[in-house]
């Protein structure tokens, strides 16, 4: 079963310049995206709204089926993969998860969790591996991120 493209939002840290964020795969007006076109969001680090209000991916899930949110990865069921996180304050690490979303964005699965020293300080990559019983088609892959020391605070990109 071949899940033939991934939209990707992925989940990061803390303020804009300093923090952490995700260079591969690229997220949504990622400046790593070249379908962000020069709409870029230059504040990817920073967490999602305390209120939710823009959950998930910074609201940018919307750009799912548009150019800007064309498919940047081809990843089959079963398939063992990485993603590459960037940055210099990890905030003590904390936890992370890699999950897919098949309905646009209005629920998620994880498929992958890091308990501890997630995300590491500079860059690190994540290995996962896509569920052998994953639907074939179109998903949204995410990584959030849940800080060690600081505010709590949700990253999600």
């Amino acid at each position: 079963m071949q899940l033939p493209s991934f939209a990707l939002c992925l989940g990061l840290a803390g303020l804009a310049q300093a923090h952490m964020e995700m260079i591969y795969p690229p997220p949504f007006k990622s400046k790593a995206n070249t379908n962000a076109g020069s709409d870029v969001d230059f504040s990817m680090t920073a967490p999602l709204e305390a209120g939710g209000g823009n959950f998930p991916c910074k609201g940018y899930h919307s750009l799912f089926g548009t150019k800007e949110g064309a498919p940047v990865a081809d990843w089959e069921a079963g398939g063992s993969y990485n993603m590459t996180i960037t940055g210099g304050a990890n905030h003590g690490g904390g936890s992370c998860q890699a999950s897919l979303s098949f309905d646009k964005g209005k629920t998620w699965s994880a498929i992958h969790s890091y308990v501890g020293n997630c995300p590491a300080a500079g860059t690190s990559t994540f290995d996962f591996k896509i569920p052998t019983d994953a639907p074939s088609g179109e998903a949204i892959f995410a990584w959030s991120w849940f800080n060690q020391i600081g505010n709590r605070e949700m990253y999600m990109n």
